[in-house]
């Protein structure tokens, strides 16, 4: 099904009526969060408080069940990683307010999707991990805890907060094709398809320009005067290029404000200066 990322400046109810005119019978609005720099984890016993660790838990489940954040070396599953990961799996079953202890069949379905194929860990090991986590502390949590808890565990994952576009080729041979392009808060990604190990990535402080050409985006890098070029075959392309835009411009918007504060601190403010007065988001 087509879909397509809103911009900021569109007028929701435009939107709506365009449906509604082209007499569509079956569409979506998904409200969803876009950039991740981080969470802001406080629970004081409100509505607003639970409403916002519902959202953001309900969006982050299916991402970790998919397996999209969990990058797996050489695939094998570390002890840090397999202690994670049976802590998140733990959680959840908390939070689903299960009773007794997951069987091993349940407990395949806590896991990742990538996770179960790796075989340097055998299913007994996973569920004997999983009860360890329950006993030790997560049993006794309310649903929310556990559900507060998941956010912050799910916040060290490597990957995390990582918008994953699919690529069909990079015409850079030092890249494998295909791969998984990510986009982050820390700039743009080029992931192994199978691992998600890092195969290289250009961070925002270097990139001159992303341009799209239908199914293909242009990354410029590196020097002004004399640019590095990838072009790549991307699923949604468009999306791609928007999300690295608006990471473009919260970051160039966070640099003018820190400067104007800075100034501001100094006694010192430069006439017409404003963080709406955005270089890096003319890039694009």
């Amino acid at each position: 099904n087509p879909s397509r990322l809103l911009n900021p400046s569109e007028y929701l109810f435009d939107i709506l009526s365009e449906c509604v005119e082209s007499k569509m019978t079956d569409y979506y609005l998904i409200i969803k969060r876009m950039l991740w720099f981080n969470i802001p984890m406080t629970f004081d016993n409100n509505d607003n408080s639970e409403m916002f660790i519902d959202f953001m838990y309900h969006q982050l489940v299916p991402e970790l069940f998919e397996g999209t954040m969990i990058a797996i070396k050489d695939n094998h599953i570390s002890d840090d990683l397999m202690r994670q990961l049976a802590l998140m799996a733990a959680l959840y079953y908390r939070a689903s307010n299960k009773i007794g202890l997951p069987s091993m069949r349940e407990v395949k379905h806590l896991l990742p999707a990538t996770v179960l194929k790796s075989k340097n860990i055998r299913p007994q090991v996973w569920t004997t991990t999983v009860h360890e986590e329950l006993y030790s502390s997560v049993e006794a949590m309310t649903i929310m805890e556990a559900k507060l808890k998941f956010l912050t565990v799910i916040q060290t994952s490597s990957l995390f907060g990582v918008t994953f576009f699919p690529a069909q080729s990079v015409d850079d041979a030092s890249i494998r094709s295909p791969c998984i392009i990510g986009i982050s808060k820390n700039g743009i990604l080029f992931l192994d398809t199978d691992t998600r190990e890092t195969l290289f990535s250009i961070p925002y402080n270097d990139v001159v320009s992303i341009r799209r050409r239908q199914n293909a985006i242009d990354v410029k890098y590196g020097s002004l005067n004399q640019p590095r070029h990838i072009q790549c075959q991307v699923d949604r392309a468009q999306d791609l290029v928007a999300l690295a835009g608006r990471y473009l411009s919260f970051i160039g918007r966070s640099l003018a404000s820190a400067l104007e504060r800075k100034t501001d601190s100094q006694q010192f403010h430069r006439p017409g200066s404003t963080s709406c007065n955005d270089p890096i988001s003319t890039i694009l």
